[in-house]
């Protein structure tokens, strides 16, 4: 796009922070109550580590914007009874960080069980069935493209860090 790579990641992680801020609000909104100022703001706006991600040129706010809107999503899916796009966030979620198929799965899970528990029926199994499928297919593409590109699953980063012995 011919933007400084710098500048970009920077205002990527400051939009992120924004979407941070107000996704944070609706959720509090949501399932606390309404309040003048979202208590939530109170707790993380002064905090000086979201400060400082807020302008980093890391992928930490991007993910945590991303997995708050796929938890916003699975709400109103949860109200709906059907599918409303709860899944586009964890998708790219799993594209961004390798934990982006476990957050999925976790939140899938507990939005799986209240709703089970709230309305006694497994009727909306199916919706997070379709939802887990579209994340696997999407993990499973990331991981036939990493094999066919780089011969491996996990980056040589992962080897370099992880492993010991002669991998390393």
């Amino acid at each position: 796009l011919g933007l400084d790579p710098a500048w970009a990641a920077k205002a990527i992680s400051l939009a992120a922070a924004v979407a941070v801020v107000v996704l944070l609000a609706r959720l509090e909104r949501r399932w606390v109550g309404r309040r003048r100022v979202p208590l939530t703001w109170l707790l993380v706006l002064p905090l000086p580590a979201f400060a400082y991600w807020a302008v980093g040129t890391l992928e930490a706010m991007l993910f945590t914007a991303l997995l708050l809107w796929g938890i916003a999503g699975l709400g109103r899916e949860m109200d709906a009874g059907r599918a409303r796009g709860a899944v586009l966030p964890f998708a790219l979620l799993v594209l961004l960080r390798p934990e982006g198929a476990f957050c999925f799965a976790v939140a899938a899970a507990a939005f799986f069980l209240v709703g089970w528990r709230e309305r006694g029926a497994l009727g909306h199994l199916w919706r997070h069935l379709a939802n887990g499928a579209v994340v696997a297919a999407v993990l499973g593409a990331l991981l036939a493209w990493r094999w066919w590109y780089y011969g491996a699953l996990v980056p040589n980063t992962f080897r370099a860090k992880v492993t010991g012995g002669p991998e390393q």
